[in-house]
């Protein structure tokens, strides 16, 4: 069954008249009403239902009830993977500015503060050289998936 999906009551402005019209459907998806797209970045962003749900003004359930969509669930994740795209861009402008700290602290007369800049450094040239392999792998598995998939549908 498909149940309304409203944020707010009629009388507020996210309500619209497509809002007031779908409350009437039983088994008809359709795109994304205005209260479910105003409530995308709080539900990208919170880090629990209970809290997002709270920052938008409704209940856990209907939350829920929203991501029995298909619709609702892709555009969810699709603002999410924008949201981390984001933050990837923010810690790589960071990266050059961390790595200048690290610099310093190695520099630094206290040998236990160098001894921890040099332990961080370390810790994090071996996770990326990781993240690197790992990469490379996935990408040669996506090669092999690719020319499979082309051998087995010719």
């Amino acid at each position: 069954m498909h149940l309304p999906r409203r944020l707010t009551s009629p009388a507020t402005p996210l309500a619209t008249k497509r809002d007031k019209m779908r409350q009437n459907e039983t088994d008809i998806p359709g795109p994304l009403t205005q209260n479910q797209l105003a409530a995308m970045p709080f539900l990208a962003s919170s880090p629990t239902v209970s809290e997002a749900a709270k920052r938008i003004g409704v209940t856990r359930s209907t939350i829920y009830r929203w991501m029995e969509d298909d619709e609702f669930r892709a555009e969810l994740q699709h603002q999410r993977n924008e949201a981390a795209n984001l933050a990837r861009a923010e810690l790589k402008g960071l990266l050059l500015k961390s790595i200048c700290v690290f610099a310093d602290a190695m520099e630094d007369p206290n040998p236990q503060v160098r001894l921890k800049a040099a332990r961080d450094s370390a810790y994090i040239a071996l996770k990326i050289e990781e993240n690197e392999t790992l990469r490379n792998r996935i990408d040669r598995l996506d090669d092999a998936i690719h020319l499979w998939k082309e051998k087995d549908f010719n």
